[in-house]
């Protein structure tokens, strides 16, 4: 396993941890990326209800950027791409899912006031 993919399954598991330290739950961790967040450790962690953007700083601590409540009505556009998936909402600046990209897809098509908006794209 190379040093790269060892870093971010050990951040998935501080993210993990982290969350369920605060009596929440974490369905997955997946590395994303932000236009306005270069060079950062990015991760998205879903549970029941939320999505959080999270970074983690100095491969130790856990800082949530934003944390958007899937309660109410929302409208979420979804740009597929060449091995990419774009994310984006009214309450939520895009980002961008690599790997595992199916499994926030079908998070997001099981929230029952989420409504989505699939666009194909060749590039991301």
């Amino acid at each position: 396993m190379d040093h790269q993919k060892k870093q971010t399954s050990d951040h998935e598991k501080l993210i993990r941890e982290w969350i369920e330290s605060k009596g929440n739950t974490c369905e997955f961790v997946l590395p994303v990326t932000r236009k306005d967040f270069k060079g950062s450790k990015l991760y998205v962690s879903a549970s029941e209800d939320s999505l959080r953007l999270l970074e983690v700083v100095s491969d130790r601590d856990v800082n949530v950027i934003e944390t958007i409540e899937c309660t109410e009505e929302q409208t979420w556009i979804v740009k597929k791409g060449f091995g990419k998936l774009a994310v984006s909402s009214k309450d939520a600046e895009t980002f961008i899912v690599g790997k595992q990209r199916d499994r926030l897809l079908h998070w997001l098509r099981r929230q029952p006031k989420i409504r989505i908006i699939e666009e194909k794209k060749l590039f991301l």
